[in-house]
């Protein structure tokens, strides 16, 4: 067992053919159990699939007190974008046009579920204020990919 999965309620679940029903693949020991934003992410990832089908993962990350003011709501959308454009020839790849954030919510209700729904219709990450990111893709590689890129440029 790795020491990130006894400190902090990490996951892994595969979802059955029909997504009526989930196992853990990793994580979530000694009968740990998902969390309240579970639902959440399933209707985003349910988003995404509807507008590509080859979409099979999602990935939820929270930040630490370093990055977290960053993402906050009062930065703006626009102070973060010219912060991650700004950055963008550091980094490889389309920078505008890959995420959006929204303001804060209670994180693991209906209402930020929605929101965040809204916003994978066009992207594939999404910023929540003073929380993380939720990001969507064919495979594990381009969530955590996405993720890893707007952790470096906030971290430039």
């Amino acid at each position: 067992m790795s020491s990130l999965s006894r400190k902090i309620p990490s996951a892994i679940i595969e979802l059955d053919e029909a997504g009526e029903n989930y196992r853990i693949v990793w994580g979530l020991v000694n009968g740990g159990r998902p969390t309240s934003e579970l639902p959440s992410h399933l209707m985003n990832l349910e988003v995404k699939k509807l507008q590509d089908p080859e979409v099979s993962c999602c990935l939820s990350c929270t930040y630490d007190q370093y990055h977290c003011p960053y993402l906050c709501s009062s930065i703006g959308g626009q102070g973060l974008y010219k912060r991650v454009v700004g950055n963008g020839n550091r980094v490889s790849g389309r920078i505008s046009g890959w995420y959006r954030r929204c303001t804060w919510m209670v994180p693991g209700g209906r209402e930020i579920a929605v929101a965040t729904s809204e916003l994978m219709k066009k992207y594939d990450l999404a910023i929540w204020a003073h929380h993380g990111t939720f990001a969507a893709g064919e495979d594990f590689d381009r969530p955590l990919a996405l993720c890893i890129r707007l952790k470096s440029l906030l971290r430039s």
